[in-house]
């Protein structure tokens, strides 16, 4: 399969998004370029998250759930 330009596919862990609004997005980071990530949800809209929009973001895993 051809790559989308410059984008970078990951593989599916768990993460948290943190927004700089507090807001917080979990999913798994399909993938991210230079300006932005695409976060897919269960159950919920995939989104398409600017990077500066994300305050930090870490493994879900890390919060012992």
């Amino acid at each position: 399969e051809k790559a989308r330009g410059s984008q970078t596919r990951l593989p599916k862990t768990p993460m948290v998004v943190v927004l700089t609004d507090g807001e917080e997005i979990r999913g798994y980071i399909e993938w991210y370029d230079k300006s932005c990530l695409k976060v897919n949800r269960q159950g919920a809209p995939n989104l398409l998250i600017q990077k500066h929009c994300i305050k930090y973001l870490f493994k879900q895993e890390e919060l012992g759930e």
